[in-house]
This record gives structure tokens, sequence and C-alpha cells, in this order.
């Protein structure tokens, strides 16, 4: 219903990608990407949607470390972990050619207030990503070689959770600071 800052509705999206010797890679490689986004509005005083992501990103193939490290779409991000995707753990720290990854928030809005002639609306939100990560398609658990991050998750799943504020600049533009953490993280809390 409204793009920057949706109180309901849904964008779907799916990509696929992948390199080959006949288009002058020297990787042989294939991705698919399929991304569910829903927003429903919980409560209308005070103001508060939830809003959730549905990510996921299967590869197969030789693939370059940077290429298992992105998720594809209509934008590129890195994950797990990272301001994006995995919030509370670092930047693409958790690879895996298999991924399945849902993100919820909780958001609210606050207050609004006029700055300079532009129009602020503040808001709040709560959030956590789940993620599983498949290392391979013959090593489904997740299990990297000599990694223990992975002996308390034997599902090969990783989350992180956080709270943050967000502005919303005359209707168009958002900013968002928040703070997340995650057990599977030793730099946590992250700020972002």
């Amino acid at each position: 219903d409204f793009e920057p800052a949706p109180s309901h509705g849904y964008f779907v999206e799916g990509s696929v990608r992948g390199a080959h010797p006949i288009t002058g890679s020297t990787w042989t490689w294939a991705g698919m990407n399929l991304s569910l986004h829903g927003y429903d509005e919980v409560l209308s005083s005070p103001h508060m949607v939830y809003a959730g992501r549905l990510l996921v990103d299967l590869a197969a193939g030789d693939m370059p470390t940077e290429e298992i490290a992105e998720i594809g779409g209509i934008k590129d991000y890195g994950a797990f972990g990272g301001q994006w995707i995995g919030r509370g753990v670092r930047d693409r720290r958790f690879l895996g050619k298999l991924k399945v990854i849902q993100q919820s928030e909780l958001r609210t809005d606050v207050f609004g207030f006029d700055f300079l002639g532009f129009r602020c609306d503040t808001g709040l939100v709560a959030f956590a990503d789940v993620g599983w990560i498949g290392y391979d398609w013959d090593n489904l658990s997740g299990a990297f070689p000599d990694d223990p991050w992975r002996a308390g998750s034997p599902l090969g799943l990783v989350f992180g959770a956080g709270v943050g504020v967000r502005i919303l600049f005359n209707g168009a533009i958002v900013g968002r600071a928040e703070l997340a953490a995650s057990p599977f993280e030793q730099r946590s809390p992250s700020f972002y």
C-alpha cells in the first residue's frame, strides 16, 4: 500500500543466476532465489505492523566464495550475517549454497514532526532473523570442517534479534538505527 513503509500487502520475487564457460566464465554453477514479503496491520491505534520475509536461495556447482555469500534477486544481499539478513551476526559469517531464511519485524509508529520543511515520522521496531544454512547438497547439516559454531545447532540454524528506531523522511526515505545480538556471534551486540 505504501512502498517505503507498507502497512499491508505483499511482494514476491524470483530470480535465477549462474555461470558457465560458454558465457566466458571459469566457473560452472547455477542458482535460484525466491523471496516472499508480507505486511499486515496488527493494531490501528497505535499503528503497529507485522512485516515478514521468507527467502529461499539454492545453488549448486563450482562457485566462488563471493557468490556463496550472496542472496540474489532485484537487489543482492550478503547472507547470513550483516545489516540486511542475519542482523546480530557479523557480515557474511555463515556461508552455504543452501539458505532458507525467515525475517520478522514488528513496527510501530511513535510520533511525527516537521524539521526545516521536511516531515519526519518516527517509529520503533523489534525483529528476529532465523536462517537454515546448508553447506552443500551433500552436507545439509551445514557442518563446516572444524567450525565449532554449529556444535550447538546440528540442524544448521542460526539467528539474531534486536530492536531499532526508524525515521521516515518526507514519506520517501527510511532511515534506521538498530542494535542486534546473536548467541552465535562472539562480537555481539552489533549496531547498524
